[in-house]
């Protein structure tokens, strides 16, 4: 009985048998296998969804001038990593330095949704844990979330546009953006 707030991160396996009765906030990140007997009461912030679990790649794009990337997603419940490799022509075979960049994500899906153009936006919350530039990895020591959208349409992930609205940057979530970013969109793999 009592108030659990934190952040777990890991893997457990087992089994977990008892009542829990309280306000469970925070972040949980790993994987649980095993059996869990019991009643749960109280109030847990956010869900897993798994509509957009998968791999995503953004072909060889254009970065406004400056220089070429291609890009990757990997989305598992509330995990989120990314890659992005760095080129130099718009074949994306001359890499450029740095060479690539990437970052470990937790994701909350914490309800509502926003109307675009192309359907109805899940809302995202989603929290930068680490980050690395060619091989060198910097764990955040103090994240910021970030408060966006995912809207999955033909096969593409079309992800929030924070440049539409200045007041709408999705650093809180009452700014979320509500449009999404057409120039940024990956494919299912």
């Amino acid at each position: 009985t009592g108030t659990t707030t934190g952040t777990t991160t890991g893997t457990t396996t087992g089994t977990t048998t008892g009542t829990t009765t309280g306000t469970t906030t925070g972040t949980t990140t790993g994987t649980t296998t095993g059996t869990t007997t019991g009643t749960t009461t109280g109030t847990t912030t956010g869900t897993t969804t798994s509509i957009f679990d998968g791999n995503w790649v953004r072909p060889c794009s254009d970065l406004d001038g400056a220089g070429f990337s291609v890009s990757g997603l990997i989305i598992d419940g509330a995990n989120l990593g990314i890659g992005v490799l760095f080129f130099e022509d718009s074949d994306c075979s001359i890499p450029s330095i740095p060479a690539e960049s990437s970052g470990l994500f937790s994701v909350v899906y914490p309800g509502g949704s926003t109307d675009t153009i192309l359907g109805v936006a899940t809302h995202v919350d989603v929290t930068e844990v680490e980050s690395s530039l060619n091989g060198e990895t910097t764990v955040i020591e103090d994240p910021e979330t970030f408060y966006g959208l995912f809207l999955i349409s033909n096969g593409q992930l079309f992800l929030d546009d924070t440049e539409a609205a200045f007041e709408l940057d999705g650093t809180t979530p009452a700014r979320r953006p509500t449009d999404l970013d057409f120039d940024f969109v990956f494919d299912r793999q």
